[in-house]
Parts: C-alpha cells; sequence; structure tokens
C-alpha cells in the first residue's frame, strides 16, 4: 500500500523484495502477541506525511493512528528467535526534531528509512497539539549483512529518539479530532517556539495515557528550518491539502 495516500491510510510497510511475506507475517504477528500485555508509550495521529519531494502533505480525514510500544534491541532479538529467525517488517523511530537525513537513523540496521510522518498525540489537548516525527523503516532486502537492532537502538537513544513498533487501530474511538490550525502554521509556531527556547527547551512531553511515559522533550536542532511556504489548494483526490515546506536542505 505503499503511495502517496499514505496520510489517509494505513501505512504498509511490507513491499520488501525478495523477503518471504508469509515469514514476515509471522514475525508481525510474534511481535503483536508478545506486545498485547505491554504499556504503550503513547497513540498518535498522522497529521502530515512527506513525499519524495520534500514535501509535507497534510492529512485532514486520516484512517487510522498509530499506538506506539518502545522496544529494544534485546525485545527484537527475541521476536526474530520466536519467529523462526525472520526479524519484524518494520519499526519506526519517534523524534522531537524534524531530520533533513532521517535514513542515517537506519544505517547499519537490518531496516532502512522510507517514510517520515508528522503526528500529534491523541491525548494533547492543545491547539495546535505539539508535533513529533515518525520515522518508518522496513526490512532490507539483504539482513544477514545489513548489521544489528543493538546498532539501531543506540542511534535512537544517540539522537535522543525512541525506537517504536507502531501498531495501526482506527481512527475510531480517538480521543480527540483533528487540529483546528492548518499544519504548515503549526509548524511554523512550533519552530519558533523552539527557537526561542534554544538554551532550555521548554515545549510540553508528548502526553500519554494515565502512567505511561512521556517522549523526549524538544531539542534545539529543529530550530534550523526555513521559511514555510503555502503551496496551492485543496487537491480534490483523496481530499487533502498539499503544503511545501521549504526546509532549507
Amino acid at each position: 500500500m505503499m503511495g502517496s495516500y499514505y496520510e489517509n491510510r494505513a501505512i504498509s510497510p511490507y513491499s520488501v523484495g525478495a523477503i518471504d511475506q508469509s515469514m514476515v507475517d509471522v514475525a508481525s504477528s510474534t511481535i503483536q502477541t508478545l506486545l498485547s500485555n505491554a504499556q504503550a508509550l503513547v497513540t498518535v495521529i498522522p497529521w502530515a506525511t512527506e513525499d519524495d519531494a520534500a514535501q509535507w502533505v497534510q492529512s485532514l480525514t486520516p484512517e487510522v493512528r498509530y499506538t506506539l510500544y518502545p522496544v529494544t534491541a534485546q525485545f527484537l532479538d527475541a521476536v526474530t528467535k520466536a519467529a523462526f529467525g525472520q526479524p519484524v517488517g518494520f519499526v519506526a523511530v519517534l523524534d522531537t526534531t524534524m531530520r533533513a537525513q532521517p535514513e542515517q537513523l537506519f544505517e547499519g540496521t537490518p531496516w532502512k528509512y522510507f517514510q517520515s510522518q508528522a503526528v500529534f498525540s491523541e491525548r494533547d489537548p492543545g491547539e495546535p497539539p505539539a508535533i513529533r516525527f515518525l520515522y518508518w523503516a522496513n526490512l532490507r532486502d539483504e539482513v544477514s549483512s545489513a548489521g544489528t537492532a543493538s546498532t539501531l537502538e543506540a542511534k535512537a537513544k544517540a539522537a535522543g529518539a525512541t525506537l517504536v513498533y507502531p501498531v495501526t487501530i482506527p481512527i475510531q474511538g480517538a480521543a480527540r479530532g483533528m487540529p483546528n490550525m492548518d499544519f504548515p502554521l503549526a509548524l511554523a509556531s512550533q519552530t519558533k517556539t523552539a527557537s526561542a527556547s534554544m538554551t532550555t527547551p521548554s515545549a510540553a512531553p508528548l502526553p500519554t495515557g494515565p502512567g505511561g511515559p512521556a517522549a523526549p522533550a524538544p531539542t534545539s536542532s529543529s530550530s534550523g528550518w526555513g521559511a514555510v511556504v503555502l503551496l496551492a489548494s485543496v487537491a480534490g483526490l483523496g481530499g487533502y491539502v498539499a503544503y511545501r515546506v521549504a526546509r532549507g536542505r
């Protein structure tokens, strides 16, 4: 289901070349079973998706949300062992920073970067809610020579981010609706706030359910973005609005 409509539909990162799809399904079933009694980090709603041209495509009516579970290399290795040597088909990194080269997070690991999404916690009552970035990665074709899960865990920690396994659930029943503010304006507002707080970042942590942990606070590395430029108009296909974000790459 990889295509331009990620922002409204469930991401399906299983287009992984020569990988045995049946074994990927075994690994997926295994990890979801092992996580069934685990404490989720947060449930997020997709707000915008970055396309191949580095443009953010805003989602007006997403069909899904993601419950994110924090995972470790040890846990992922245990899943691989329980799934007869098959690693999970995808993972993600939840970050407070919009990265110009998110693929670097996954270099030397069994997974390769393929998608960035801007998300917000369904329990964040703010208008606008705090924007966080979810970097998705799917399994490489040649897993045996692609490094280890430990490398990915270490890179995520070094970046001040969190390695997560997203579980897709329907948007129905979400604790809040979509923000009233357009995504480009919210992004510009958050960038301005972060820039003014470079020495002591003060953006609110990503809210979670009762008793759940919070995501890391934003860092000053998110303050170097360029101006946000509104692109064109409402697109008739899929009911979304396309915006171009000048990122100053």
